[in-house]
Formats: C-alpha cells, sequence, structure tokens
C-alpha cells in the first residue's frame, strides 16, 4: 500500500499536521528531487568548472582588456560597469530587438 491508504484510526490528531506529506504524489516529490539535485549539480560544476578553467588558463587581474589594448572607438570600446551590465541583460533576455527599437526612436 502506498502512502495515500494509511489507515492510522484514532491517530489523526497527531498526523494531521503532517498530512501534506502524505497527500504529495509521487511524482511531484520526483521533480522536486530532480529540480534541487539539477541546481546542486549546477553549482558544483560552477565551482568545479571555474576552477578547472583558472589553473588551465590563469588569470590576471592586471592584465588590460581587449577594449583597452585594441581601442579604435567603434569595435573595442571600454565602458563603464552599468551599461556592460545592461548590454549583458539585454542580450539575455532577448529585449535587444524591443530596446532597440524604442531606444531608436526616441534618441535617433
Amino acid at each position: 500500500m502506498g502512502l495515500l491508504h494509511l489507515d492510522l484510526g484514532d491517530l489523526t490528531v497527531l498526523y494531521r499536521p503532517f498530512m501534506f506529506l502524505l497527500c504529495v504524489h509521487k511524482s511531484k516529490v520526483y521533480a522536486m528531487i530532480t529540480l534541487l539535485l539539477s541546481i546542486g549539480a549546477l553549482i558544483l560544476g560552477y565551482f568545479i568548472y571555474g576552477k578547472f578553467i583558472e589553473k588551465k588558463f590563469g588569470a590576471d587581474p592586471d592584465r588590460p582588456t581587449p577594449a583597452v589594448t585594441k581601442n579604435d572607438g567603434v569595435d573595442y570600446v571600454p565602458m563603464g560597469l552599468g551599461k556592460i551590465f545592461l548590454i549583458q541583460f539585454l542580450n539575455i533576455a532577448g529585449l535587444g530587438p524591443i530596446f532597440g527599437a524604442i531606444a531608436g526612436a526616441l534618441w535617433g
């Protein structure tokens, strides 16, 4: 018998606060376990892969970026932190075409 068919008789006062655990369908429990394991795997992979890449290629915080060394005013331009994050947000979120048209209409 599964969890949904338990007969606890007069013990309803004891198990009533935990009834939500007994009523959860197995597929929902498995989905939550899968979600949590996936998030854990992504976090673990982030740290393990990051350490591997840092050891393989090295990270030098004093090394100038191509925006500084190849500054041509068109393709390689140093920008502030706010503008960099805005561009990343627009690219990742897919708002570039929408925001670009609005910005073009507003500012020419």
